[in-house]
């Protein structure tokens, strides 16, 4: 793995961390260049990315795999997943997230907890 990211080891361009895991335990962990090049802080384990629309993608594949593998339905409602999420007063589907038309009234932001300003 060091190979392949060999080019981002320096502290001259951005770069990126890589963790896998397998089984449940880290086996792999390693950050790769520059956080922030302009005040010169390296990259970390803990560097927080911004990926906004970047994981779109790779998150709906990942659905999809586990769909096809019977182990979701796209029609299941999103809160049997994501408990925490207030209830809008109508079903919102998995479906409806990956085609973008859930209807939220408001973007839920990664790792943030939905606050009482969240409910409809």
């Amino acid at each position: 793995m060091d190979a392949l990211f060999a080019r981002w080891e320096s502290n001259t361009t951005p770069g990126g961390v890589v963790g896998i895991i397998r089984d449940g335990v880290v086996i792999y962990e390693h950050p790769f260049g520059m956080a922030n090049l302009d005040f010169s802080i390296p990259n970390t384990p803990r560097t927080l990315f911004h990926i906004a629309s970047i994981s779109k993608q790779f998150t709906a594949f990942a659905i999809l795999l586990l769909q096809q593998d019977s182990r979701l339905s796209l029609d299941d409602d999103v809160r049997k997943y994501v408990p925490e999420l207030p209830d809008f007063g109508k079903t919102i589907t998995l479906r409806h997230l990956l085609h973008h038309t859930s209807g939220f009234p408001v973007s839920l932001w990664v790792g943030s907890r939905p606050s009482a300003s969240l409910s409809r």
